[in-house]
């Protein structure tokens, strides 16, 4: 019985530890939504997982910014919006980049 309740424990750890954690995704590849009549500005996704805040997204998002601003001859960058989509569940950043 015991071994029974230790298991179930180790068990309910594990699961509470992976959803704990959550997950993001990027889905813009390396071609982000252009945003009409805006230069250098476009649209990521990072969709959510699990229980991912805000923070995690946020986290997640400003690595792949750094990259692509740096793939394609940028110098810099600012978040100009951030919109929340329940179902899929993502956040939508509006970025503008800078050249000089």
């Amino acid at each position: 019985m015991k071994t029974l309740k230790r298991i179930s424990l180790v068990a309910f750890v594990a699961l509470a530890a992976v959803f704990a954690t959550g997950c993001t995704t990027a889905n813009y590849g390396l071609t982000p939504e252009s945003v009409q009549n805006q230069r250098d500005t476009f649209k990521f996704k990072v969709f959510m997982g699990g229980f991912s805040t805000v923070e995690t997204t946020d986290k997640a998002v400003a690595g792949d910014l750094e990259t692509y601003q740096k793939n394609n001859g940028y110098k810099n960058h600012k978040i100009i919006g951030k919109r929340f989509n329940p179902i899929p569940t993502y956040y939508e950043y509006t970025v503008q980049f800078f050249r000089d």
